[in-house]
This record gives C-alpha cells, sequence and structure tokens, in this order.
C-alpha cells in the first residue's frame, strides 16, 4: 500500500520508465538539453525528421544564420549526440545527424519536450487565448525569400511581427481616405523612417489603348480588363508593396518580406 501511494505521488504511469517519470535519466537530461536549446536560439525552431540515412535534428537557421545555429548547438548539446562530419545545410535549415544509439532517446526527448510545452501553456490575466496559442490572427505564418546573394530566407509573421537577423520588426497598417494603404516599420520597439505603401496600377493602365497593342493587352502593357470585376481583379494581381528608405527600395508583393530584405540591407 506504502509502494502503491509513493508512485501515485510521484505520477509513474503504466508503461513509462520510471526514471523517466522521477525527472532523471539520459532522456530527461536530453529534453532539458532541447528546452535550454529553444530558449537561447528560439522557440520551435527544431523538431525531429526520419530519413534513409538516419535520424536529423531539422533545425530553421534563419534566426541567427547558420554559423550561430551551429555555435548554439555545440554550445548546449555539445558533440556526444551527433555525427558531425555527417551533418549538412539545406537553407533554410540545418540538418544534425543523430547518433544511432540515440536516435530513440531523441524520440523520447521530443515527446517530453512536446507534452511540456502543452502543458505550459498559461493565459495570463487579460491575455488573448489566440495570441497564447498562435491561432485566428496570431498564427505563425511563414514567409520565404532570397537574399541579395540568391539565400532563401525564411520569417515567421505572428500578429504582424517577425525576427530577422535577431531584431524584432512589427508592422503597423493604416490607409488613407484615397485607399492608399501605407505601414510604418519599428524595430525592436523603436519606430524608423521607412516608407512602405502599396502600389496600385491605376484603372486606365488596363484599358485597350492604340491600335498597335497587343492582341489583349494595353499600350501599357497590362492586361485588357473585361468588366469592373475583372478589372479589381488585375489592379490586386499587378499591385506590389515597396519599401523605401534613403536610397535603398525594395519590392514585393508581400509587405513583410519588402520590409524584411530592406533590413538586410539597411541594418
Amino acid at each position: 500500500m506504502i509502494a502503491k501511494k509513493v508512485y501515485e505521488y510521484l505520477g509513474f504511469e503504466r508503461g513509462i520508465d520510471p526514471k523517466t517519470a522521477m525527472g532523471i535519466g539520459q532522456v530527461q537530461i536530453l529534453a532539458d538539453l532541447w528546452k535550454k536549446f529553444e530558449k537561447e536560439y528560439g522557440q520551435n525552431l527544431a523538431n525531429l525528421e526520419k530519413r534513409d540515412n538516419g535520424t536529423f535534428l531539422k533545425v530553421n537557421a534563419t534566426r541567427g544564420g547558420v554559423m550561430k545555429c551551429f555555435d548554439k548547438m555545440k554550445k548546449v548539446f555539445g558533440t556526444k549526440w551527433f555525427i558531425w562530419n555527417e551533418n549538412y545545410t539545406a537553407l533554410p535549415h540545418v540538418y544534425f545527424r543523430i547518433k544511432p544509439e540515440f536516435e530513440d532517446l531523441f524520440n523520447k526527448a521530443y515527446t517530453l519536450v512536446l507534452n511540456s510545452t502543452n502543458e505550459s501553456i498559461n493565459f495570463k490575466r487579460g491575455d488573448n487565448p489566440h495570441k497564447s496559442l498562435r491561432i485566428g490572427k496570431y498564427r505563425s505564418v511563414p514567409r520565404t525569400f532570397e537574399n541579395s546573394t540568391g539565400e532563401k530566407i525564411t520569417i515567421d509573421v505572428i500578429d504582424n511581427t517577425f525576427t530577422i537577423a535577431d531584431m524584432e520588426v512589427r508592422l503597423e497598417f493604416t490607409e488613407d481616405p484615397d485607399g492608399t494603404e501605407f505601414a510604418t516599420v519599428s524595430v525592436d520597439g523603436q519606430k524608423n523612417d521607412y516608407q512602405v505603401f502599396k502600389i496600385e496600377p491605376f484603372d486606365y493602365e488596363f484599358k485597350e489603348q492604340g491600335k498597335y497593342a497587343d492582341p489583349g493587352y494595353t499600350g501599357y502593357g497590362m492586361p485588357i480588363a473585361r468588366d469592373a470585376e475583372h478589372l479589381k481583379e488585375l489592379k490586386e494581381k499587378h499591385s506590389y508593396w515597396t519599401a523605401i528608405s534613403g536610397d535603398y527600395s525594395r519590392e514585393s508583393k508581400d509587405p513583410f518580406i519588402a520590409v524584411a530584405k530592406l533590413v538586410l540591407s539597411t541594418y
């Protein structure tokens, strides 16, 4: 009876290794290292991926770059768990080959980390539950683009905010009486001088101009609008956002990508 009460107090579950339930052993050690890595490098950036040649710890390296990712992995995990000469990079991710004898431990530790994350979601008084759970408008929306060297960069936008090059960037959107959309930009809480606005073609650019225009296109190189609804669709399709700072400007169909490109060029 006493033993039963002790086991109930410790929270042992049928089929669970007692050492894991007591928070000792390699599974718990590995789970703690995983949490430490997420705390120092970034939340929800690492997961496991099974491949033909083994199991890998897959890490999104856009938060601080590939070199920082490698340095942080060595600092937190050390060299015990991975086959370092079989790690590789396929941007935006870095893949760390787990030693075969530790694959099962990593699977158990990953489950432990996920369960711990789910249990640790606490709603603070006054907080929006959607924000805590990252759903609705607070859901993370990944966006991928190429920088000036052709390297693929992915940013996760949550509530109009994303992180790039260790900086937190936030956009606030407004609209003037004419319907033109603008955005102000703050970096690490400080508003900067970026001018961000949506450029939308004029109606006449979609109306047939002159007999020398290509069939189906106007003299401005735009498709000819069939009716008002088609005109609306064409204007949206050919619209884009531009972000300007001094002599620098970057464009994209997505305002967050336009700003991210400009941040990489000006900071």
